[in-house]
């Protein structure tokens, strides 16, 4: 999972998957050095496939815009090194349509619609979601304990401040995550996940009530 930096260089995009793969010192050396170190990196470890998500971000600098998308085709996919799926919101389309050498490879466009609650489907993927994340986060040496996220009423307090939206759940939890990390919690808690709402659903105006209560 890769976010990509807010200053919109094609420098950005090596750096921030070395980010993603914890690299101590994800900045350093030139760019074609970076991507070096990330494609040995990846094949090292067997990464199957990369998720760029925030790839909106890309639009911020319109003349880099193509550069950016075109850069993830010549370092990434042509060579074979993995797949991608890039992920962002209605500006996404607009970096991508300005990179038809990259556009041209990619599957369709899928929206990813919000979940609802009401749905017995969707719920039951919201909450294969919620339990395949907590099993992550332990399985990955975040967290010692699992979090029962999937348990019913923290599940529907995190629907709510998420309205069912993956990409805004993402975001909540790992501000919560972020906290109990701090905190030197075994696992996420009730406050834990009040704050994440705070910093994030609350701060961007998405809800106007944590379902979590005051952080």
């Amino acid at each position: 999972h890769v976010s990509l930096a807010v200053d919109g260089s094609t420098g950005a995009v090596p750096t921030a998957i070395l980010q993603a793969l914890r690299d101590p010192r994800p900045d350093l050396g030139k760019e074609f050095v970076r991507w070096r170190k990330v494609i040995d990196r990846l094949r090292a470890r067997g990464v199957e496939l990369i998720l760029f998500d925030e790839f909106n971000r890309a639009s911020r600098r319109p003349t880099m815009s193509a550069p950016i998308a075109l850069s993830i085709r010549e370092h990434l996919l042509d060579p074979g090194v993995c797949p991608v799926v890039i992920v962002g919101s209605e500006s996404a389309g607009k970096v991508l349509e300005n990179a038809p050498a990259l556009l041209e490879v990619l599957d369709e466009q899928i929206d990813l619609d919000p979940l609802d609650w009401e749905d017995e489907g969707d719920q039951a993927m919201f909450k294969e979601l919620l339990g395949e994340l907590d099993a992550r986060l332990v399985g990955e040496k975040l967290l010692r304990d699992l979090s029962s996220l999937r348990g019913d009423d923290t599940a529907y307090r995190l629907w709510e401040a998420s309205a069912g939206r993956v990409r805004r759940l993402m975001k909540i939890v790992r501000f919560a995550l972020g906290t109990a990390l701090h905190a030197g919690a075994p696992s996420l808690r009730h406050e834990h996940l009040a704050a994440g709402v705070q910093a994030y659903a609350m701060r961007a105006r998405y809800i106007d009530i944590n379902p979590f209560g005051d952080a």
